[in-house]
């Protein structure tokens, strides 16, 4: 077979993997089953708070300036806060992630390199132990991103600088780690991030340059630790003409499905390019404020940032503790964006919109919770039913 014949026998079988997926079906989201306003800043959210939802449908939530949690009622309408600043049991000083194992929350914190078990989701007895990970020549562990229900850890990594002045990463895994004697990792997901252009610098132990991001791979990470998920969609495969790739595995590695998407291929315009600047250095600089990093421009933001060539057709990737993906896709022109859902097995289930302003966090049963920014600068946390 030549060369363009090989091509040509690609391209189709792409065309016939994608062309043979079902129509899906068009989803309805109800107005509200229940909302929070947070106007008197008692939490501090933003459009870019990370949240969870417990098995009970309790939401936890890292609290601004990261140093607690609060866990809000199923209905919304109360808020409890668990921890707050300091180094001692039960206290926080920089929250990186969180999660469940069964009814028991767990808390990574970035400041004391410590772990923290709060029995009861946050209501009963308290338990910590350091993890320092594992340290390299040339690399590090984070602090847990996830914790499987036997106890693995699943971390990133970041390079090491020896004058922690410039890092950068073309590939990077994120590793498990056995709650054992035996630190020995192994590589859950190797994501490619070679369109990803870091440049942070520290000097006295503060952060002052830019950390700028455009991954090939969206991924995510399961609260309760059972799950992961990835999608391809580099510039390069869309020059290719390959449609971006679904990839939702166990935590332990099995693949559970894959599955490249219905989503055509459209070149990015000097308009496209001035509203993605402007939207990414505004959620950057909104991000960053409470770390004192100095306010960037959007010229100051594009001489770093990955341009691609081709509008990114998903942006967000959403992960249920069961497995459900609700994939975000592409919004770069419109009042509204339509997100597709997968049930756990990988069948599609549908799209459904919503406002633009509107940005789905969480999935459990029937419900999805958003962040949604006001008019008024109110941001405020939703729950609907989508049927």
């Amino acid at each position: 077979m030549s060369t363009n014949q090989s091509v040509v026998a690609t391209l189709v079988s792409f065309l016939l993997v994608v062309l043979s997926q079902p129509m899906a079906a068009q989803l309805s989201v109800s107005p509200s089953v229940a909302s929070y306003s947070d106007a008197a800043g008692v939490i501090g959210l933003t459009m870019q708070t990370r949240l969870g939802v417990t098995p009970d449908q309790s939401v936890v939530l890292i609290g601004a300036p990261r140093d607690g949690l609060f866990v809000l009622s199923p209905a919304l309408s109360s808020a409890r806060r668990i921890g707050r600043k300091g180094s001692g049991p039960g206290e926080y000083r920089n929250i990186e992630g969180f999660g469940w194992l069964a009814d028991t929350l767990w808390v990574s914190d970035n400041g004391t390199r410590r772990l923290t078990f709060v029995d009861r989701f946050g209501r009963g007895n308290v338990r910590t132990q350091i993890f320092t990970g594992i340290v390299t020549a040339s690399s590090f562990t984070t602090q847990p991103m996830a914790i499987t229900p036997d106890g693995t850890f699943i971390c990133g990594t970041l390079p090491r600088s020896r004058n922690s002045d410039v890092m950068t990463a073309s590939l990077e895994p994120l590793l498990r780690i056995s709650s054992g004697t035996s630190r020995r990792p192994d590589t859950l997901l190797l994501m490619n991030v070679r369109n990803r252009t870091h440049e942070v610098r520290v000097r006295d132990a503060v952060l002052t340059g830019r950390q700028l991001a455009s991954d090939a791979t969206l991924w995510a990470l399961s609260r309760n630790g059972l799950y992961a998920a990835t999608v391809e969609r580099s510039d390069e495969a869309a020059q290719r003409r390959q449609p971006p790739q679904l990839t939702v595995m166990h935590s332990d590695g099995r693949v559970i499905y894959q599955k490249y998407l219905q989503h055509s291929m459209q070149r990015a315009t000097s308009a496209d390019i001035d509203s993605l600047l402007a939207r990414k250095v505004e959620s950057f600089n909104n991000a960053s404020r409470t770390h004192g990093i100095p306010r960037l421009t959007a010229t100051e933001y594009g001489r770093s940032l990955f341009i691609p060539r081709y509008r990114i057709p998903v942006i967000d990737l959403v992960l249920g503790d069961d497995g459900t993906v609700l994939l975000r896709g592409n919004d770069w022109t419109g009042a509204r964006v339509a997100y597709t859902w997968f049930d756990p097995n990988g069948t599609i289930r549908g799209n459904f919109a919503v406002p633009r302003a509107q940005l789905v966090r969480a999935v459990a049963g029937p419900y999805i919770w958003s962040l949604v920014e006001h008019p008024d600068g109110d941001v405020r946390l939703l729950k609907q039913a989508v049927d």
